[in-house]
């Protein structure tokens, strides 16, 4: 338990009331450095009384921020859990919950009686208050005025796009995209998007020799279709194909669970999630 790292969580915004109850609780029990974190998600949500899929989204999108970072894992009954560590500096980069205090001055006037020694004085007839100019920009009057309005009006707004352009695994027809784009942000925000995409990348990239894995040609009809879906929330990073095996990797495509990733006769949650993720694919 670490009454630092709860201290600095506390005075920050965090974006709401459930990121805000989840990151608490991380800090609750992380070392004074942020590291040491070892619980798992159902935990988190039955202490906070929060969903488990409230506790997965706040938690993806800690990682996706920078504020929270995997470092390792341990064994546990169902396998294995994350240990996770708080970035710290993230967390204090965040806007405080309290305004910060405004320092009064105080101002005596010549021979001013009970004045202290530390105060500095200024002749009756000085003006009380100068006004300086903070910047060269100010100093120069209006000669910046029009070309800042004109900056501004020029600067396109990052609506993310670009960034998930770069990532998304095949580069056709980007107008009809772009388009498709404006509508999903709508839907969803679009770091979730990107991240979603990332992942769809590497699920394609990392087919078996012989193993077909259905491509979406244009991002059009992936953002159209909500198809990040498939490909974002917790379970999507939690549930890494990489750490298979290739027999499990095989069954797992083939649409058969392995006997090593049963659970009283039924698949474990790692196999029900690859499962219905091929399932989908083949449909």
């Amino acid at each position: 338990m670490s009454n630092e790292c709860a201290s600095l969580a506390q005075k920050r915004k965090i974006g709401s009331a459930t990121r805000k109850a989840v990151l608490m609780y991380l800090a609750d029990r992380a070392s004074d450095d942020g590291s040491g974190i070892w619980t798992s998600k159902a935990h988190i949500a039955a202490d906070t009384e929060l969903s488990r899929r409230a506790v997965q989204k706040a938690m993806t999108e800690f990682e996706q921020e920078g504020i929270l970072m995997k470092v390792g894992t341990r064994p546990c009954k169902n396998g294995y859990t994350y240990e996770y560590r708080l970035n710290l500096a993230a967390i204090r980069m965040l806007p405080g919950t309290r305004a910060p205090d405004s320092p009064v001055h105080q101002i005596h006037m010549t021979r001013a009686p009970d004045s202290p020694q530390d105060v500095h004085q200024i002749h009756p007839n000085h003006p009380i208050t100068i006004h300086e100019p903070s910047s060269a920009r100010e100093r120069a009057g209006d000669l910046f005025s029009a070309n800042s309005e004109t900056d501004q009006k020029s600067e396109k707004p990052d609506d993310g796009f670009d960034r998930f352009w770069a990532v998304y695994p095949k580069k056709a027809g980007k107008p009809a995209a772009q388009k498709a784009w404006a509508k999903a942000i709508k839907r969803e925000k679009p770091e979730v998007i990107i991240a979603a995409a990332k992942r769809y990348a590497a699920w394609l990239s990392g087919a078996q020799p012989g193993e077909f894995r259905p491509q979406v040609k244009y991002a059009q009809g992936w953002l159209n279709d909500g198809r990040w879906d498939e490909f974002s929330g917790p379970e999507a990073s939690e549930y890494r194909w990489d750490d298979l095996s290739p027999a499990q990797q095989r069954a797992l495509a083939d649409g058969k669970c392995p006997p090593s990733m049963l659970e009283d006769g039924k698949p474990n949650e790692v196999a029900a999630f690859w499962l219905e993720k091929h399932r989908r694919a083949r449909a």
